[in-house]
C-alpha cells in the first residue's frame, strides 16, 4: 500500500505514470481484498480436487487475479475442461485475459457476473476478504441478505453454481465453518459436506467410504449433511 501513498517513492511515480484514474482506483481498492496464493497451497488444492475424483468439466474461478490457481491446473484436467474466470481489477483482469485466451474472462465484480445455478462441475478460488465490505447481487438477493460479508457471499454464490455432485474448493477463514449449515442452503442439494483442511475449505458430495482426502493432512474437520462435526487425525 505504501507505493500508492508515498509520493516521494519511485514506485509511486511509476504507478501514476502507467495507470489512468480508473485503473489506479481499482488497484487501490484491491489492496484490502486481494491476496497472493502461494504455489504450494495451490498444488494442495488441486491435489484435493484430484483425490475427490474430478477429471474435467466446467470450472469457475471467481476471484482469479492473474490466474495463479489456473496456472497450476493439472494437464489431464485442463484438456477436458472449459474455464470461466472472474477478476474485478481492470489491469489484473486484462493480464488474465492475455494469459488465458481460451477461458471466458469476466472483468467485473463477482456480484455483477451472471453465473447460472447448477452450471459448474468445479469451483475453486481464494475468496476475497474484507471484514467490513458487503456486496449486493441483484440476481441473488437471498444470499446477498444472508451472506453479506464478501468472503461468505462469494462462497455461497459459488456453491449455488455447482451441479449435483460438483466440488468446491476455497481458501477461507475457519470462521466460515460457523456458517456451514447456512451455506448448504445456498443450493438445493442435501448430500454435500464441507471440509476444512489446513486452511482450505472443500465442498463436495460425500465420498463413499473414504474420509482421507490427502495424505499430507494432519487433521481434517468435517461437517456432514446433517451438520454433525467429526474430527479425523
Amino acid at each position: 500500500g505504501t507505493y500508492f501513498n508515498n509520493q516521494w517513492s519511485p514506485e509511486y511515480k511509476t504507478i501514476h505514470e502507467l495507470f489512468d484514474a480508473d485503473e489506479l482506483h481499482d488497484a487501490e481498492n484491491s489492496i484490502n481484498t486481494a491476496y497472493y496464493t502461494p504455489t504450494y497451497i495451490i498444488d494442495y488444492m488441486w491435489d484435493i480436487v484430484q483425490r475427490l475424483g474430478f477429471k474435467g468439466g466446467d470450472i469457475l474461478e471467481g476471484s482469479a487475479g492473474i490466474g495463479n490457481i489456473l496456472a497450476q491446473i493439472p494437464t489431464s484436467i485442463n484438456q477436458d475442461s472449459s474455464i470461466q474466470a472472474v477478476e474485478l481489477d481492470q489491469t489484473t483482469g486484462n493480464i488474465l485475459r492475455l494469459l488465458y485466451p481460451d477461458a471466458q474472462v469476466n472483468i467485473d465484480g463477482f456480484q455483477n457476473v451472471d453465473v447460472r445455478p447448477k452450471s459448474k462441475d468445479l469451483v475453486i478460488t481464494n475468496v476475497p476478504f474484507d471484514s467490513s465490505l458487503k456486496l449486493t447481487d441483484e440476481k441473488n438477493l437471498d444470499i446477498t441478505d444472508k451472506f453479506g460479508l464478501i468472503h461468505n457471499f462469494c462462497i455461497a454464490k459459488n456453491v449455488r453454481a455447482l451441479r449435483e455432485g460438483g466440488i468446491g474448493v476455497f481458501i477461507t477463514t475457519s470462521g466460515t465453518l460457523d456458517k456451514a449449515t447456512d451455506l448448504k442452503k445456498a443450493d438445493s442439494l442435501n448430500k454435500h459436506i464441507t471440509m476444512y483442511v489446513n486452511g482450505v475449505l472443500v465442498w463436495g458430495e460425500e465420498p463413499d467410504g473414504t474420509r482421507q482426502v490427502s495424505g499430507r493432512t494432519q487433521r481434517q474437520i468435517v461437517r456432514d449433511s446433517r451438520g454433525c462435526r467429526q474430527d479425523w487425525r
